[in-house]
């Protein structure tokens, strides 16, 4: 069966914040599709997201209520397990995500590092050039704006 053909979009005024939300989300997106559902529980009690309102929760019954529905959802991985983001168990769209994710990361390090003038060759996984885990997709290009001043209405 022949595919159709592709679309291609361009999203622009994004700003940085925007792209670091976009980055956050995909990164907890492909973890929930691997298994890795503590990762909402981080989100709550590390980062301290939480409404606006002064609402109390327990740590420990979102913790053991994650546990529940991973064990829902992947009834075959035991508590600590998850599956790997090139398994082909996993549905590509964690892998889309993570090769969007890593290209978001790169372009905001690199930006940020030549923001401070960094003379030396930053190093990390993020620096680094996306690993590209979904091959079937190309992986996104990402520019910044230069001069670019947000309208503010």
């Amino acid at each position: 069966m022949k595919r159709k053909r592709e679309k291609y979009y361009t999203i622009e005024n994004l700003t940085e914040e925007q792209l670091d939300v976009i980055k956050e989300a995909l990164n907890l997106y492909a973890r929930i599709i691997v298994g890795q559902f503590e990762v909402i529980g981080e989100l709550f009690v590390f980062r301290g997201i939480t409404s606006k309102k002064e609402t109390r929760f327990d740590p420990q019954a979102l913790s053991e209520s994650l546990r529940c529905v991973k064990k829902i959802v992947y009834p075959e991985l035991n508590e600590s397990a998850s599956y790997g983001i090139l398994c082909k168990e996993i549905d590509d769209s964690a892998r889309i995500g993570v090769d969007i994710h890593d290209v978001i990361r790169n372009r905001l390090l690199w930006d940020r590092a030549n923001d401070m003038r960094i003379i030396y060759a930053p190093y990390g996984v993020g620096y680094d050039e996306p690993f590209h885990c979904c091959k079937r997709v190309d992986l996104p290009l990402i520019k910044e704006q230069p001069g670019k001043k947000r309208n503010r209405k």
